[in-house]
């Protein structure tokens, strides 16, 4: 396996610090980019939101901030940034989240396709 660094640049995702993160250990961040396939936290979130609990919605979007942050997805990273500040702030209401989310969302799996496009056999 390997990682096609073009492929995750072209999609947004900030190769250079996402691979810092793992001090320049290439099999390392792969290994990382792999397990964020099968991360389930936005859904996780989207439950939380349906039974309004805000504090569930919190702990997976700033596990899921983290986790993009290190990553390199910056874009997803200030979205989940967005949602963590709007409910740690406690001025939000269920629709603000829920759009940021369902923003959150469609971000999250445009990342997984880059991600499943990038890695190489």
């Amino acid at each position: 396996m390997g990682i096609d660094r073009e492929a995750l640049i072209s999609a947004g995702i900030n190769y250079d610090n996402g691979l810092r993160c793992f001090a320049g250990k290439e099999a390392l961040y792969e290994k990382y980019l792999k397990k964020f396939m099968d991360d389930k936290l936005v859904d996780t979130a989207k439950e939380a939101l349906k039974v309004s609990d805000f504090q569930g919605a919190l702990e997976a979007m700033h596990a899921l901030k983290g986790e993009t942050g290190t990553l390199g997805m910056e874009k997803l990273y200030g979205l989940c940034q967005d949602v963590v500040t709007l409910i740690r702030n406690e001025n939000y209401t269920i629709e603000d989240v829920a759009m940021i989310v369902s923003n959150i969302n469609q971000e999250y799996e445009s990342m997984k396709c880059a991600v499943k496009n990038a890695l190489v056999e």
